[in-house]
């Protein structure tokens, strides 16, 4: 199992979660009544599912330090922003940003004269981010 990049743990965090070790877990439960409340179900390297319970902050059952069955908030998604770049007179660059595809497409062909490069960028929004 390859160790990912972690973040807190909070059983209600709507992109998923995974283990320190990598794998995705299912979160089933987060009330149940003793000292490891979280009850997941952890998916292997083949698909098959086991059942993991941790302490509400994600710590796995019997670990008293880090476990690779410990729980974290899976990475958010990237949303993929399309930068295009223009020249301006006197040779200076500018670019514009845009959500989808399509806009930035019909932006370079309305400036083709200036148009120099349109880049495609993994970006991570917060999750109140809006659209103008």
């Amino acid at each position: 199992m390859q160790e990912v990049q972690l973040t807190d743990f909070d059983p209600n965090w709507p992109h998923g979660h995974v283990t320190r070790g990598g794998l995705k877990a299912r979160i089933l439960c987060a009330n149940a009544k003793g000292a490891y409340p979280i009850i997941a179900l952890i998916t292997d390297e083949n698909g098959t599912e086991f059942p993991n319970s941790t302490t509400y902050n994600g710590t796995a059952h019997g670990s008293s330090s880090k476990s690779d069955y410990d729980l974290f908030n899976a990475p958010a998604p990237k949303r993929i922003m399309y930068v295009n770049f223009y020249r301006s007179e006197g040779g200076f660059l500018h670019s514009k940003c845009f959500y989808s595809k399509e806009k930035a497409r019909q932006d370079a062909h309305q400036y083709l004269d200036w148009a120099v490069a349109a880049v495609a960028v993994p970006v991570e929004l917060p999750e109140d981010a809006f659209q103008i």
